[in-house]
């Protein structure tokens, strides 16, 4: 009886310690850390450094976009005005609610979300939304209701559709498009459109079936619409476009293959955006879902998700090289507060904050010196 008992308490620490590390619920307080404004005494002007690179966006989440799906012959006016298109990877669990996450806050997704994403139950602690909300960002949303679930009291106008009726491929998207004519007369900063249409597809009749095609260029239609109305503001506008996942060859998601982890980013400035800034070669570059929150921060100089474990994507910024510095400089010390969690090693962020340091005490700011801060994020991201 005895050695019973030993071998059922054996059994639960075990289990315990199982289930502890592949569903590691656990919770840190966002403490945010704002653009810094001096190094070690020196004062850094904000003006100088951290400026808006845009005043508008609006972020185009099209459920299920793998990144085959953004064809000429699909989505004909995207393909012929996209300032960029980068190839985003996406982790698993592939499924909606830890995918926003990932996108809004860089952190890492948890296989929990997947219990989570049933209820949608988890209210995001910080995230871009939470940094641009405090700064006076208006923000609007239509779409998805996970998303007014994890961001509740954020919006100035919103509306949810549900994702549960999946035989819906038409009704959850027009209550969606229905709002954009009016919306595209009004004052806001940040606009979020969620479309479940193609998703629903995927689900119910596969990626290949003809409706698919005919989805994506109702998507188009709406995107043109969007595209073409911003290019006439004079505000420096930023529309992008992708996917929070993608969608496996025999329909749906929530696995690893790469029709599910790999989503299109693009993106089009109603200015122009030159993507291969700082010499860049990003004709075939993979990017982090994770790395793109920081870079809407820094898109509209707002403070950086607290616990976000992404890098900024410097081809995506228009900055000279005293910003580029700093942006990467003020990207490190986000990294450092969350090395410790992340088991990312502290040399390449002491490295990050000597060259920056270095760089303001001689106002001599080196492109070599951007790309060897650069090399230090890419090597604690990549651990």
């Amino acid at each position: 009886m005895k050695f019973i008992l030993v071998q059922f308490t054996l059994a639960v620490v075990f289990m315990f310690i199982y289930l502890k590390g592949y569903f590691p619920f656990t919770h840190h307080e966002a403490t945010i850390i704002n653009p810094p404004t001096e190094i070690e005494g020196i004062p850094l002007d904000l003006n100088q450094f951290y400026k808006p690179q845009v005043q508008k966006m609006v972020l185009i989440i099209i459920d299920a976009l793998r990144y085959d799906f953004v064809t000429e012959k699909d989505m004909p006016f995207l393909y012929s005005n996209m300032d960029c298109l980068l190839k985003v990877k996406v982790e698993a669990p592939t499924v909606t609610l830890p995918r926003i996450k990932a996108l809004t806050t860089g952190a890492i997704p948890q296989f929990i979300d997947i219990v989570l994403n049933l209820g949608a139950t988890a209210k995001v602690a910080d995230s871009f939304l939470h940094r641009a909300h405090a700064s006076g960002k208006k923000m609007v949303f239509y779409g998805d209701n996970t998303w007014l679930m994890m961001f509740p009291n954020l919006f100035v106008r919103e509306e949810g559709t549900t994702s549960f009726f999946v035989n819906d491929f038409t009704e959850v998207d027009n209550n969606v498009t229905r709002h954009i004519d009016s919306e595209l007369k009004k004052d806001w900063d940040m606009m979020f459109l969620h479309y479940l249409g193609l998703d629903h597809i995927g689900h119910v009749r596969g990626p290949f079936n003809s409706l698919i095609h005919t989805k994506l260029h109702e998507m188009d239609d709406i995107i043109k619409k969007i595209i073409t109305t911003s290019n006439t503001w004079d505000n420096d506008t930023i529309i992008m476009i992708t996917g929070d996942h993608g969608m496996k060859d025999s329909g749906g998601h929530g696995g690893t293959t790469y029709a599910e982890t790999h989503v299109p980013l693009i993106l089009h400035h109603n200015k122009g955006i030159n993507c291969k800034l700082h010499s860049v070669d990003v004709s075939d570059q993979i990017i982090q879902q994770s790395d793109i929150a920081n870079t809407i921060s820094a898109l509209f100089s707002i403070a950086m998700p607290a616990n976000s474990a992404g890098k900024i994507l410097p081809q995506l910024l228009t900055l000279n090289k005293s910003q580029l510095l700093y942006t990467l400089f003020y990207n490190s010390l986000i990294l450092q507060r969350n090395a410790e969690n992340l088991n990312n090693c502290h040399e390449n962020l002491q490295l990050a904050r000597y060259l920056f340091k270095n760089a303001v005490q001689t106002s001599n700011f080196e492109t070599s010196d951007a790309k060897k801060l650069r090399n230090c994020l890419n090597n604690v991201c990549n651990k």
